[in-house]
Parts: C-alpha cells; structure tokens; sequence
C-alpha cells in the first residue's frame, strides 16, 4: 500500500506519526518535522525503513503545512474515529445479548424450564434482535459514513456544489498565434473539463515562454479535473472541437488557494488525486 492510501485509510495517523497533537500550532509542527527529518534523514539512518518513513514524514509535512488539505483531512479522521468507536461499543453489545441469550436457553432446557413453546418464542425474541444489532453493526463498521455523520460544514475542494477556487492555466506563447486566445477561446477549451463561470486573462510577462489566464469552474469537481490533467500528452481529450489546435499549446493548470499555492511537482498530483477521491477512501459509498 502507498504512503497516501495508508494516511487516508487510517493506517497512517499523521499527528501520530509526528508525535504532535491535532491542535498543534504551525511552529510545533516545524520544529518536530525537523527534529524527525534529521532523526530519518539518509544521512543519519541509511537503512530502507528510515528512508521509508523520511518519505513519509515529506507528505504528512505537505499536508499539515497546507491549510486547505489539513482541515479536511482533520474532518474526515474525526468521522472515522467516531465509526471506530462505535462500532466497538456494538460489537460489545452483541457479544453481552448473546452471552444473556445462551445463558436463556441453556435454562430453558433444565427440566423446570417453561414449555416448548416459551422456548421457541424466546428464540423468535432473540433472532430478532440479534438482526437488530447486526444491523447496527453493518452501519457502525469502519468504511460506513454517512453524510449525516460528518461533522462541519460541508464545503470542500471537491464537493460538487462547492464554489471551485480559481485556476491558473498556462499555454505556450507563439507570435503567429497572437491574439487567438481570447477569454471566450480560453472559456471553450477548459468547458473540456466542466461548466466555465469566468475568464480573465493574466498580464503577459516578457520574461516568460507562456501566457496565462484565470479560469474559475462553476464546481470543484471540474476545477479538479483540469488541475489533474497532463497537458503534456497529446491534446485528444479536444479531438472533433474547433479549439483543438490551440488546446495543443497548453502546458499546465494550477489549482489556487485563499492561504496558499499546491506547489507544482511529484507531489502535487498525488495530493490532489488524495484529496479528489472525496471521503470514498472513509466509506467506500459517500458521494
């Protein structure tokens, strides 16, 4: 299992892993990533196991230190908490009526018992609730959450109904094509991956090789989605547009935050691919 799936399954706690509470503050959370990252540095420990967790130690430090992914990270570990402790409690109670329950038929079949028939409704009885139980059980086990569960208010990056952060898409500048991207071609090649709400383009540097525009989605879901495409690939996703030549050009998409920026490489991706799966990971169900 990768070190991503681990965290969002709850096999990795990250506040765990880096010997901090849940509420602790940003410069805790600094001074033990560095107290860690030397005590599993390469340097330090050149052993498989201290590079495994240096690399894991990499990504608890990129979540925490985003505000964004740790707040929803820290609802979703508080939802599965809570599953785990139900489910402990019923199961604790099943394992009591079915205790009550052999200890009831075992008296049923002295020979002072009640009748036969006594003894079957008490069977009846007990089916009956032990289905009840299991019942609850089902709905208590850990990857069951229902929405109604989650605490906090339901605004994410990847809730459908969210207001998507704006992003930062970029194409490769070319002289013959100046002037082709407008707001309105901008518009139609990114509605690719969703409903386009607005478009404002970005003041050219001459510094730099590429131009850029301001993209804002309707939902999250498709601000996602156009964050997580390669745009390095051939542009296919456009075959049969009349965009498709200029949609060649683009090189990038960047997802932006109020407090923060998801920096661009190796991780970024795998972090947005994390958080995309919605709480999937917790339930397997909730959409």
């Amino acid at each position: 299992m990768d070190i991503l799936s681990a965290i969002a399954s709850g096999q990795v706690d990250i506040y765990e892993f880096l010997g901090v509470s849940s509420d602790a503050t940003g410069s805790e959370i600094r001074s033990q990533y560095r107290r860690k990252a030397l005590e599993f540095h390469p340097d330090k420990d050149p052993s498989p196991q201290a590079a495994e967790k240096f690399h894991t130690l990499s990504h608890i430090y990129e979540i925490l230190n985003n505000n964004t992914l740790r707040s929803e990270y820290d609802r979703i570990r508080r939802a599965r908490l809570t599953k785990e402790r139900n489910t402990n409690e019923a199961s604790e109670q099943i394992k009591a009526f079915r205790e009550k329950l052999a200890f009831a038929e075992e008296q049923h079949r002295k020979p002072h018992s009640s009748t036969p028939q006594n003894t079957e409704k008490l069977r009846e009885e007990g089916l009956k609730k032990r289905q009840e139980l299991e019942k609850r059980v089902r709905k208590s086990a850990p990857g069951y959450v229902s929405s109604s569960q989650l605490d906090g208010p339901r605004v994410s990056i990847w809730d459908e109904k969210s207001v998507a952060e704006p992003c930062i898409v970029s194409w490769k500048r070319k002289p013959e094509l100046d002037g082709l991207f407008t707001s309105e071609v901008v518009a139609e090649i990114m509605s690719i991956f969703g409903p386009v709400t607005s478009v404002s383009m970005v003041p050219r540097d001459p510094n730099e090789r590429y131009d850029k525009a301001q993209v804002i989605f309707e939902n999250s879901v498709s601000a996602i989605s156009a964050v997580n495409h390669d745009y390095k690939k051939s542009a296919s996703k456009w075959d049969g547009t009349k965009v498709r030549k200029l949609a060649s050009l683009l090189r990038g998409c960047q997802l932006t935050t109020s407090n923060s920026t998801l920096r661009e490489g190796p991780l970024k991706p795998a972090i947005v691919s994390f958080l995309s799966q919605d709480v999937q990971f917790v339930s397997g169900t909730h959409k």
